[in-house]
């Protein structure tokens, strides 16, 4: 219970993600979908919670600022819309979801509260996508294959909105996977809620819903730098395997088991260390060298230098961010840098 307790809020967060699937029933004979009114207890009681405790009912966000800022421009719009009323529904919806992400904002404040309220979210997202998956019709193709009728929608009305959905459980399950510990049994949940997702983000045949899964992969990385090493790594030996190449890794000082060289770099305000395997390259070999974000180049250079001290031959370098406002490219010399998205 202990360990609970300190987390209630969150839970009750986590009871608006449980009326996903019912977000067709209507309570009573009250026009607001369950959802809201699911949004507006949590809002509510976690209002209540900080005002009780006198803490701030608003976190200090950029993400906030903006959001408040848009919502400030779709306000400003209704004074001129041919259907203020509508307008009017649509603005409180957006106040509604401000309020949720301000609550989000302000109970989730640790790594422990994330993966409470994501392992919620995974749990619904994996019962969503599999009714999808039970409930899917064979599609029927049209003009060539132009057209395509039965796609799956599950509990949405439109298969573009399962699939934008199902992109969404795929980031959440992915995050929830490489962050779990070997021995965390909520792996077990991040798996299967990683295999529905998948299998309905396929079935609903959404380009739209593929382009998201591309851009929340890419915010997930760019956001969880621990998250961010063990996909690369991940990669690095899908990649090797792939090519018949040896994955060689490097890392910080006691984290490799046997002997290993040792390459220690500059910092803006200090110095750090990186470790490889003695025997990890012969004295012929080609590398490339791979790495999550190039910034000052100071961990990619001192790569460099600790497989050149093996003999081998560094061919180029790949990262999947590069930030080409900071001198990273010059320090790494001729050789050839490659990067997936450059800032």
């Amino acid at each position: 219970m202990n360990r609970i307790a300190p987390h209630w809020p969150v839970f009750v967060v986590g009871l608006v993600p449980l009326t996903f699937p019912l977000q067709q029933l209507w309570v009573g004979h009250l026009p607001v979908p369950l959802v809201l009114l699911a949004i507006v207890v949590a809002v509510g009681v976690v209002t209540a919670h900080q005002l009780a405790r006198r803490r701030p009912v608003l976190a200090r966000s950029p993400l906030l600022l903006a959001l408040g800022l848009v919502l400030t421009s779709a306000l400003l719009s209704t004074l001129v819309s041919a259907d203020p009323i509508a307008s009017i529904r649509l603005d409180g919806d957006y106040l509604l979801g401000l309020g949720l992400v301000g609550a989000i904002a302000v109970v989730v404040r640790t790594a422990a509260a994330a993966r409470v309220l994501i392992g919620i979210l995974c749990l619904v997202g994996a019962g969503v996508c599999t009714q999808g998956l039970l409930t899917a019709a064979p599609p029927e193709a049209h003009y060539g294959g132009s057209l395509v009728e039965n796609r799956a929608s599950g509990v949405f009305v439109q298969p573009n909105e399962l699939g934008a959905y199902a992109a969404l459980i795929v980031v959440l399950s992915l995050a929830l996977l490489f962050s779990a510990g070997r021995r965390d049994p909520v792996r077990l949940l991040a798996v299967a809620s990683l295999a529905a997702s998948l299998g309905a983000l396929v079935i609903t045949l959404s380009r739209g819903a593929w382009l998201g899964l591309v851009l929340g992969l890419a915010v997930l990385l760019l956001l969880a730098p621990s998250i961010r090493r063990r996909f690369l790594a991940a990669i690095g030996l899908l990649a090797g395997l792939t090519i018949g190449a040896a994955f060689v890794p490097v890392r910080k000082p006691g984290k490799l088991p046997a002997a290993t060289n040792r390459e220690t770099y500059d910092l803006e305000y200090g110095t750090d260390t990186l470790e490889i395997h003695a025997d990890a390259c012969t004295a012929d070999a080609r590398v490339l060298i791979v790495d999550d974000v190039l910034a000052t180049g100071g961990t990619a250079d001192a790569t460099r230098r600790l497989v050149e001290s093996l003999g081998a031959h560094v061919e180029g370098f790949s990262f999947l961010i590069a930030l080409s406002f900071l001198p990273g490219r010059q320090r790494l010399g001729a050789r050839r840098v490659e990067s997936l998205l450059t800032f």
